[in-house]
């Protein structure tokens, strides 16, 4: 059963831009795949069709075998996560930033990490030197990139979309971003999708498409 199928979707925004044709994609539990291709070719548009942000114009998303439109999108998103490019955070401090989803009632009964699992992870991510009482605002745009994946991985979601998780992040700090996604795909069976432009290619087992013109194009894997 795939975690995520898309059955000959299409959709255009009016403007014409993020325009997909006839796409169909199969991400199997446990895998990782990468999308590549020029700005504008609808990858993100992609994206915000798996998280209900957007609906087809034709065809059907399945997760777990079950249309998107027979989830309350509340459930979806606990499950199919998404990690926008441009960090989202709101005023507080480091500490209430990663427990943010625990305030929300769609995650009653799950018990909040400590502050010792938060610091594990802080350190993991190498922001182990930022204090968890620190506004998380005064973080550089690299520091708040790997804050927002911490608030995902704790929520261990089936699926991981992740919009160029690593744009603004030195070489050595992307290999540890994308080596601890990789250790959620290969012990967690957590399904990892991830959009880049850099033309890094993953040391790790991985399946690679182009999107381009709205069509998508199996390029490796």
């Amino acid at each position: 059963m795939p975690t995520l199928f898309c059955d000959n979707i299409s959709f255009a925004y009016a403007t014409g831009r993020g325009e997909l044709r006839g796409i169909t994609l199969r991400c199997e539990p446990g895998s990782y795949t990468l999308f590549v291709g020029p700005s504008g070719a609808g990858k993100s548009t992609l994206f915000r069709l798996l998280t209900r942000l957007e609906e087809p114009d034709s065809g059907v998303i399945y997760f777990q075998d079950r249309p998107l439109a027979e989830y309350p999108p509340t459930l979806l998103r606990r499950k199919v996560l998404l990690l926008p490019q441009s960090p989202t955070l709101f005023p507080g401090s480091v500490r209430e930033t990663l427990l943010l989803p625990w305030g929300f009632a769609r995650n009653n009964g799950k018990t909040p990490p400590d502050d010792a699992q938060l610091t594990a992870w802080m350190e993991r991510l190498r922001l182990g030197d930022v204090p968890l009482k620190e506004h998380a605002v005064n973080l550089s745009v690299g520091q708040q990139q790997r804050l927002c994946l911490i608030r995902c991985l704790l929520l261990e979601p089936a699926a991981l979309l992740m919009d160029e998780p690593t744009s603004a992040l030195d070489a050595e700090s992307r290999d540890i971003v994308l080596g601890i996604a990789a250790e959620m795909q290969a012990n967690n069976g957590t399904t990892i999708l991830q959009i880049d432009h850099s033309g890094y290619v993953p040391s790790f087992p991985h399946i690679r498409y182009a999107l381009d013109n709205g069509t998508l194009e199996r390029t490796y894997g």
